[in-house]
């Protein structure tokens, strides 16, 4: 997903306030999640997109990444299969090594998402190999990583994430390296630091969410319900806080 988010005046003086398109494509250049209304507009605009401009590559690298997006966290698997039909079609129009490295990163989400590790490995080491200042390729390295077990290669990638890519998605997969290997305190600190500078409210539901899975983590699950229902309130769309609601 890319994009940019640009304040438009209404007429009046006002900046006019940004869309679902907007906010969604925002999200994604901040390497932050957009709400599923967010992304559900998204899919549509670039859905009509591409029926007109059928070999536009980038849209169709980030209809891709949004099909796998919106699998992931509704659990509608059969989007998966939409979104190797886009990102193929991307890579069709505009090969990878021709610079359309966002297509590979989008199969290497794909990869993750149905839970081939060495697949979503292999898609982001060429990424990285050929253009290894692309931020966006090592989230996707680190699940990878971490799905492999290799707690090596996903610390240095989550390293280099935060070095290319300040703010709350660098603090939120910190914080996960941390309850990864087991540093609570450490994790703790972090995930509340992201939940405090969190300001989108996707972005905060999903650094609420952390705290309270380490709550639920640490046998505390009034703390956890509490943050659950804080996620929640904050983006009634959050499908992981529902779950992790019902099982506090």
């Amino acid at each position: 997903l890319a994009g940019a988010l640009v304040a438009v005046d209404d007429g009046d003086g006002r900046p006019k306030e940004p869309g679902p398109v907007e906010r969604a494509e925002a999200a994604a250049t901040a390497g932050s999640p957009a709400s599923l209304s967010d992304l559900t507009a998204l899919i549509g605009d670039r859905q009509q997109w591409v029926e007109s401009h059928p070999k536009d590559a980038p849209s169709l690298a980030t209809l891709g990444t949004a099909y796998v997006e919106w699998a992931r966290r509704s659990a509608d698997t059969a989007y998966y299969a939409r979104a190797e039909e886009a990102l193929k079609r991307s890579l069709e129009a505009q090969p990878g090594e021709r610079g359309n490295g966002e297509a590979w990163v989008g199969l290497a989400a794909l990869a993750n998402a149905r839970h081939d590790f060495l697949a979503a490995k292999r898609w982001g080491e060429t990424v990285k190999k050929q253009q290894p200042k692309t931020w966006s390729v090592y989230p996707v390295l680190i699940d990878a990583y971490t799905g492999l077990g290799d707690r090596k290669a996903a610390t240095a990638a989550t390293e280099k994430f935060a070095e290319l890519r300040k703010g709350v998605p660098a603090l939120a997969r910190t914080a996960d390296l941390y309850r990864g290997n087991g540093w609570r305190e450490d994790a703790l600190a972090t995930a509340r630091e992201a939940a405090d500078r969190a300001t989108q409210p996707a972005e905060k539901a999903e650094a609420l969410h952390r705290l309270g899975e380490l709550a639920w983590e640490r046998g505390e699950p009034e703390e956890a319900v509490a943050q659950f229902d804080a996620a929640l309130r904050t983006d009634s769309g959050h499908h992981a806080s529902l779950a992790g609601r019902a099982r506090a």
